[in-house]
């Protein structure tokens, strides 16, 4: 990111959008992670029980969108098949 002119680091800071989901929720997803023994897709870091966990909110976790369950299975199946590609 270049910096404008007269801005100074804690300017551009506060200019930066929030930080990445990975960042913010690093604790929360590293206890599903731990607790996570279900099949992955290859290349994931959790299972698909577990993504949906994380998205629609269980066990104590908040729920990071509002709809209905079924789009998130739905919208998690197709990136973990062939249909994404």
């Amino acid at each position: 990111m270049m910096a404008k002119a007269g801005l100074t680091a804690k300017g551009l800071e506060a200019a930066r959008q929030r930080p990445p989901a990975e960042v913010v929720y690093a604790d929360e997803l590293a206890r599903l992670r731990a607790d996570d023994t279900a099949p992955r897709p290859p290349g994931w870091h959790l299972s698909l029980q577990a993504v949906k966990r994380f998205i629609c909110g269980d066990g104590g976790a908040e729920a990071k969108v509002v709809c209905a369950p079924a789009l998130v299975e739905r919208a998690m199946v197709t990136l973990a098949t062939s249909r994404a590609r």
